[in-house]
């Protein structure tokens, strides 16, 4: 077996070789960066969709993987429903995120309003394929409406608020914006799954920076 030979030579092999290996399984293997998703995971939404969101090329592509010790949670179900496809094409593009990640609520907003449907139904489509989400619907006393602005507003500033934590004068401008206090607004901005640090940390952080008279 070429695993065999490969290791009586000095190679690094992995643990676990399926004894059906074939070539046509590349495609299923993460061979870019293979030194960061090494089994048993996790590994990145982006690249278990890369297929563009097709339900049954997942379905094998899964059972590759936990072939060569890739432990993933995900499965799925048997007969797939009609938004899973573009759900999961769209799910494609959360490079940041991987299948240990729990999804927050917020990635869930987009998708809802570009299929027309509610957000609980985003998040029942990707629990059913075993993908955890923050939250199961919007909080309450928040419409749809509201969650989408709020989520354009960090979209807008996104490079600024992700770099750094969601600065004092980026929760003051949104503030502003919707009318309302910065606790108001991380407070919403939790619940729809983005982190963000207690203002009061941050004021002290900033002061603290200040050169004494």
């Amino acid at each position: 077996m070429v695993r065999d030979r490969l290791g009586a030579l000095g190679f690094t092999v992995p643990a676990r070789f399926p004894e059906d290996a074939d070539a046509g399984d590349f495609p299923s293997l993460p061979l870019w960066k293979p030194q960061d998703f090494m089994p048993p995971g996790p590994l990145p939404y982006a690249y278990l969709f890369a297929d563009g969101g097709d339900p049954e090329a997942l379905r094998k592509r899964i059972a590759r993987l936990r072939a060569y010790g890739f432990d993933l949670p995900l499965e799925v179900p048997a007969r797939p429903g009609p938004f899973d496809a573009e759900i999961l094409s769209a799910a494609g593009a959360w490079r940041e995120l991987t299948s240990a990640d729990v999804i927050p609520f917020h990635f869930v907003l987009p998708l809802a309003r570009d299929l027309n449907i509610p957000p609980a139904d985003v998040v029942r489509v990707l629990t059913s394929y075993r993908i955890r989400v923050s939250r199961a619907d919007l909080p309450d006393g928040m419409s749809f409406k509201e969650a989408v602005a709020l989520a354009d507003v960090d979209a807008r500033h996104r490079s600024l608020s992700r770099h750094e934590g969601f600065p004092l004068h980026f929760l003051h401008h949104t503030a502003l914006l919707r009318d309302t206090t910065i606790r108001r607004v991380v407070a919403e901005l939790r619940d729809l799954g983005f982190t963000v640090p207690d203002p009061a940390d941050t004021l002290r952080a900033a002061l603290a920076r200040v050169p004494s008279a």
